[in-house]
Formats: C-alpha cells, structure tokens, sequence
C-alpha cells in the first residue's frame, strides 16, 4: 500500500471525481478526510466506502467559500490523524451557456468562488 498512513483533506470529495479519488486513495492505505456540501451527493458517495475502510474516513460538512469553516476544517483533520500530507481542493462548478456580454455578473462571483476561493482557502489553512 503506496499510501498507508498518509493522510488526505479532499476539498468536495462528494462529487464524481471526489468519489474516483477517495476510492483510490483508500485503495492505497491512505486515511482520508472529506469535506462535502451536498447531502444528496454525500449520501450516494458514502455508499462506496467500504466497511472495513470507514476507520479510515472522517467526513465534515463545509461551504468551502467560508474561511472560518476551511480553516476549522484542516485543523479537525490535523487533531483527529496529526497531519495533512495530501491536500485535494475538488470543490467546482462549470457553466456553458450564454455569450460573456449576456452573463450576469453574479454568476461571475459565484464562479471565482467555487473555483478559485475554495483553492485558495484550502491551500492557504492546509498547507500551514
């Protein structure tokens, strides 16, 4: 096992590719610690996490746009398995659609915060 006892935050670990990356990582030993917003998608993820790999999972949920909660988040991953060797920032939203000049700005903001304020709030209380 690759991984066995490194220890791993993913940021957004409820979606699909959260699900592939939790999957592996557990594959290789790791210990893992997902942070999710959805419930629905959180419940449909947590039914692929074998039960003889739960002792290595802690699952919290954050918004990952808030810094207070980001930061308690890392430091919970720190107090329950002492480190963070493996930091995964996988909170994102893509949207197709509209020409740039029809595009609200709103959905602008919300965009630079799942994809890019989430990273660097992951990165900035992580990687400490």
């Amino acid at each position: 096992m690759k991984l066995e006892g490194k220890v791993a935050v993913i940021v957004g670990g409820e979606g699909p590719l959260g699900r592939a990356v939790t999957h592996k990582l557990l594959s290789e030993g790791a210990k893992i610690v997902i942070a999710w917003n959805s419930a629905e998608e959180w419940a449909e993820a947590r039914k692929l996490i074998s039960s003889d790999q739960l002792d290595r999972v802690m699952d919290i949920k954050i918004d990952a746009t808030q810094e207070e909660q980001v930061q308690g988040l890392m430091k919970k991953a720190k107090d329950e398995f002492g480190s963070i060797d493996i930091l995964l920032p996988m909170v994102g939203l893509f949207h197709a659609g509209e020409l740039i000049w029809e595009a609200d700005v709103a959905l602008f903001e919300k965009l630079i915060n799942l994809n890019l304020k989430t990273v660097f709030l992951a990165c900035k209380h992580g990687i400490k």
